[in-house]
């Protein structure tokens, strides 16, 4: 029996399909997966919840629920730091307990990373919706624990496509088609793939070309709205109008480990346009405060494919706040806190907060300061990728190495600093005409932070070597803790040959219990008020003059007992009174400055320009720096990771010019307290310009937002309208103004002219004119609503009669049951019988 009534199942659902209807299985699954965390540095475990509803509904309708497990399986795709065997061994698991098969990994998920190469894995399942059998794979590149892959990032190419990540891009595509060949997958794909970070940037690449339609693929079928992506801080991959021939083309294996594949040259022409309705299933979850998603920076034309959501919006705080909290302390702490202005407070000589600041708007401020230097990306090619790209090498390295510079040896790097800065200021100073030498350039940059620190107006080219002394000692004098500091400089600075000579600055202080320390103190307020009249020193100096000019004397001993400076110092003739200009002091000390001598006094070198002094000194202190550096990294990572950091330094040596020219960018305000307030700002900041991009943050986000729109007839599906009482309308959640502008409907498959129809809102309600509703037939039909590529579809049944109640002859219920009836009782081998009524069934469909 049962069998004869799957027969008659099989005619019902010919009869009226909607009877048996296959779906996707409404399974949930639950479970749990371990994830490395960025912010700790250790290995965490979250919980998630997978649907294949999730992929029942057109991609170009998001989806929260599909958007969070996109992050959690991103986060989950995240190598393991240390063995690079078992570095997809947690994004393999979650695939595996969300019932994928057949999961596969490139070369690149099993091996030491490399630039120009990325970490991709990808599963299968089979899935039915609207009777229709889909091939799903989950393609997820990996999405950080790049190590050297992270370098591929800097790589922008001169052309309209990034050519880092399209390469890496292209390594996806063509371990897609070896797992499709593989697996003999054919018929209809969807295609879900989920990515953070340089990982999302891979994402949005991939899901582009897919949408955008190409014969790479053999033996499948990819529409549009069957692409699912979600990244998470996406940067941008391409530039509008970008060739399609060269987005669309696919290189063919280059690299020792890349997925073996043959070249794929797309000629059919024309170009993108990544705001096309094709790419409506691409969504890009971008906090505003994330730097990284700024990057490669807009102004040089990149863009991404696709939706870009804002990850605040719509978002409840306090519901952040607390999955925050239970998903990473670290990141709830840094969250915590305000981006503030910070400046260099003079008169506690201390760090002072300013003020609260826009985080979003500081980062895109400092972004288009960069324009002024790079301007396109060609520019960028040429001048800075290289250098960048080694910087960028360095940094990649797991768990990075700090560097651990103790304060006490940070006195050793001051002169490079100090050099690398006057270089830079003094060459913005000439490049901008407002000093002629170098020289003049420095005397301005010495008034300059003179004037910051004293308030005090003063002329570079009349100001004397006395006058500054004065003003000096005047604003020392009248701030203790500056005092103090400058006191203890001074003792620390005096070669121990010259130690001798401290204690007799006694005599300046009055006090029985004078010190080495406070006589000094009482010398520097002498320079400016004068000699105490009850102290020693009052009988030899009893005016400030006087006193300053003790200070002069005492230099030209000095100097005297280093002829090897007195006679680079104007042939030994410059003498060091009160009445030089600065500007000639500046000059003398600058031909100091500027000359090596060994330790006899004899000239190894001298420098034309503070610029050659500056990155001589700065590969000096490099190579430093290095030594303690490169231990420390074969000591955790082993010899060969040492080797390629050892290379990145050397190049960055070899370009050392690149790396003043980055340094100029980051100074190229000439204006001294500006200049002070964003490298403290920047450093103060350095932790939380980092924090907005952690993928635990847009998680914490993504769990208390609703990013994307209920798309859904409101009122009239399923309904029986009457016309000859009712009007024939119909309610939809789009926007109105949206779909008023860009709206399209549907009529049992036939456009409607919008003549035919009103629109009101609420949210949108389409309603039918009279004279154009009564000319449909009585019985089933459908009203699609469109607009960017979503259609929301309503069934709705027409009668003409008085009695709403009784369903149309044309779709009877008796019908059906007299089917069932006769099924049951064997009656299915009357063939005439069934055929009478399958002729019957079908007639009336036909009618309409």
């Amino acid at each position: 029996m049962m069998k004869k009534f799957n027969i008659v199942l099989v005619l019902l659902s010919l009869i009226y399909p909607k009877l048996v209807t296959a779906k996707t299985s409404d399974e949930v699954i639950t479970g749990t997966y371990e994830y490395s965390s960025l912010t700790e540095n250790i290995i965490k475990e979250n919980t998630y919840t997978y649907k294949d509803e999730y992929f029942a509904k057109s991609s170009y309708i998001g989806n929260e629920e599909l958007e969070i497990l996109s992050i959690e399986t991103s986060s989950a795709s995240i190598s393991k730091y240390g063995d690079d065997s078992v570095s997809s061994d947690n994004i393999n698991k979650m695939l595996k307990s969300m019932n994928f098969s057949n999961i596969m990994t490139n070369n690149y998920y099993k091996i030491e990373k490399e630039s120009y190469s990325m970490g991709v894995i990808i599963g299968s399942k089979n899935i039915i919706v609207d009777d229709i059998n889909y091939t799903l794979l989950a393609v997820v590149p990996r999405s950080a624990g790049y190590k050297d892959e992270w370098l591929n990032n800097f790589m922008l190419g001169d052309s309209f496509v990034h050519e880092g990540f399209k390469t890496a891009r292209d390594e996806v595509l063509r371990f897609m088609k070896k797992y499709i060949k593989d697996n003999n997958i054919q018929g209809n794909l969807k295609v879900w793939v989920p990515g953070y970070s340089r990982g999302a940037a891979i994402a949005n690449s991939v899901a582009g070309f897919l949408a955008s339609g190409t014969d790479y693929f053999e033996n499948v079928t990819i529409d549009s709205k069957n692409i699912y992506s979600y990244s998470i801080g996406t940067p941008s991959v391409i530039k509008n109008s970008a060739s399609k021939n060269t987005f669309l083309s696919v290189s063919a294996s280059v690299y020792p480990n890349d997925t073996l594949g043959d070249a794929y040259t797309y000629t059919l022409g024309g170009v993108i346009d990544t705001n096309d309705v094709i790419y409506n299933g691409i969504y890009n979850i971008i906090n505003p405060k994330d730097l990284f998603p700024l990057l490669p920076p807009k102004y040089l034309g990149f863009t991404r494919f696709g939706n870009t959501i804002d990850a605040t919006s719509n978002m409840d705080e306090e519901a952040m706040l607390n999955n925050l909290k239970t998903i990473s302390k670290t990141t709830y702490d840094l969250y915590s806190k305000t981006f503030n202005e910070y400046t260099f407070d003079l008169d506690t000589i201390s760090i002072k907060k300013i003020n609260v600041i826009d985080q979003a708007k500081y980062i895109n401020d400092k972004l288009n300061s960069i324009s002024s230097v790079i301007k396109t990306t060609k520019d960028y090619k040429d001048n800075y990728e290289k250098i960048i790209t080694s910087l960028a090498g360095i940094y990649s390295v797991s768990d990075p190495t700090s560097l651990n510079i103790s304060i006490d040896n940070i006195k050793d790097y001051i002169p490079t600093i100090s050099y690398v800065v006057l270089s830079s200021l003094s060459d913005n100073l000439i490049d901008e005409g407002k000093a002629t030498s170098e020289d003049e350039a420095v005397t301005i940059i010495l008034t300059d932070i003179i004037k910051y620190i004293t308030k005090e107006e003063v002329d570079y080219k009349t100001l004397t070597l006395d006058e500054l002394v004065t003003i000096v000692a005047k604003y020392i004098s009248s701030n203790e803790a500056l005092l103090d500091m400058i006191v203890n400089a001074i003792v620390d600075a005096v070669p121990e040959d010259y130690k001798f000579l401290l204690p007799a600055f006694k005599v300046f202080d009055k006090s029985e219990a004078a010190t080495t320390e406070s006589g000094i103190k009482e010398f520097i307020k002498a320079c400016y008020y004068g000699v105490d009249p009850d102290s020693d020193a009052y009988s030899s100096f009893k005016t400030a003059k006087e006193t300053r000019y003790f200070l002069y004397s005492i230099s030209g001993f000095l100097l005297s007992n280093y002829p090897d400076v007195l006679e680079l110092m104007h042939d030994g003739d410059y003498n060091i009174t009160g009445d030089n200009k600065i500007s000639d002091f500046v000059r003398e000390i600058l031909k100091v400055v500027k000359t090596e001598v060994d330790e006899d006094g004899n000239v190894i070198k001298t420098y034309e320009r503070i610029n050659e002094l500056a990155k001589a000194s700065f590969i000096n202190m490099i190579d430093t720096l290095a030594i303690d550096y490169l231990n420390e990294v074969e000591t955790n990572y082993g010899a060969n990771e040492r080797n390629k950091v050892s290379n990145h330094i050397n190049n960055i040596k070899d370009n050392i010019d690149d790396v003043i020219s980055i340094i100029d960018i980051v100074l190229s305000n000439n204006k001294i307290d500006d200049l002070i307030n964003e490298i403290i700002t920047f450093v103060s900041n350095v932790d939380l310009i980092i924090m907005p991009h952690y993928d635990e943050l847009y998680l914490a986000m993504a769990k208390a937002s609703n990013h994307y729109p209920i798309y859904e007839c409101i009122k009239g599906d399923n309904e029986e309208f009457n016309l000859k009482n009712n009007k024939l309308s119909f309610e939809f959640s789009f926007d109105f103004d949206d779909f008023k502008n860009k709206g399209v409907v549907y009529l049992d498959n036939e456009e409607v002219d919008k003549s035919n129809y009103t629109l009101s809102k609420g949210s949108t309600i389409i309603t039918f004119k009279d004279n154009f509703a009564k000319k449909l037939s009585s019985g089933s039909h459908k009203i699609v609503a469109y607009m960017n590529g979503i259609d929301i579809e309503a069934s709705f049944k027409i009668n003409y009669s008085n009695d709403t109640n009784n369903p149309d002859t044309s779709d009877n219920i008796f019908v059906y049951i007299s089917l069932l009836t006769l099924s049951v009782l064997g009656l299915y081998k009357t063939k005439k019988v069934l055929g009478f009524l399958i002729y019957k069934k079908t007639s009336f469909l036909y009618k309409g």
